[in-house]
């Protein structure tokens, strides 16, 4: 903010630790009760959208927690109050919006525009996989056990991981 004459830098080894929010939570802390800042957006109420929620056609998952910290693709990022209604990710460059849930539909606006809908996951069961699969191209098997994977690969073996269903098509492989 050369404005103020204020730089903030945070450098992270580790993406899940979220260089760009811990930045603009510095920023926040050094500006609280400057009269000349805009006042914050409107609370927008988190209830009903904590959970884990599906876009099937996209093959998506997003979760939500009570806090509004959301993580997709395994990667966490903080949900704040934008000055539209919707939340919006504390993220430097991940455009997302996500709408307060209506009619059990959670829309989310990705990049470019693209609006994902996003409906809360039901818990299902697991299809029966047990087995050995394997993947030519990668050189890479997996053993599916009840609900514990295991990945035999050229460059590494891992798990076991656990497997649930967020959907009759859709799983989830819980890994650390």
């Amino acid at each position: 903010m050369p404005e103020r004459r204020l730089t903030v830098l945070v450098i992270t080894n580790n993406a899940s630790l979220d260089p760009h929010h811990m930045a603009l939570q510095v920023l926040d802390a050094a500006l609280q009760g400057d009269p000349a800042l805009r006042p914050p957006p409107p609370h927008v109420p988190a209830e009903g959208i904590a959970g884990t929620w599906l876009c099937a056609e996209a093959g998506l998952s997003l979760d939500i927690d009570a806090d509004l910290l959301a993580r997709m693709h395994g990667v966490p990022f903080t949900l704040i109050p934008g000055e539209d209604g919707r939340l919006v990710a504390r993220r430097g460059a991940f455009p997302f919006h996500v709408a307060p849930p209506r009619d059990g539909v959670l829309e989310v606006e990705m990049d470019a525009g693209q609006v994902l809908r996003f409906r809360r996951a039901e818990a299902a069961p697991l299809p029966g996989l047990d087995g050995d699969w394997h993947c030519a191209e990668l050189g890479a098997r997996w053993r599916i056990e009840g609900e514990a994977l295991h990945a035999h690969g050229p460059l590494r073996n891992a798990g076991p991981w656990r497997l649930t269903a967020l959907s009759p098509r859709h799983l989830r492989v819980h890994m650390p």
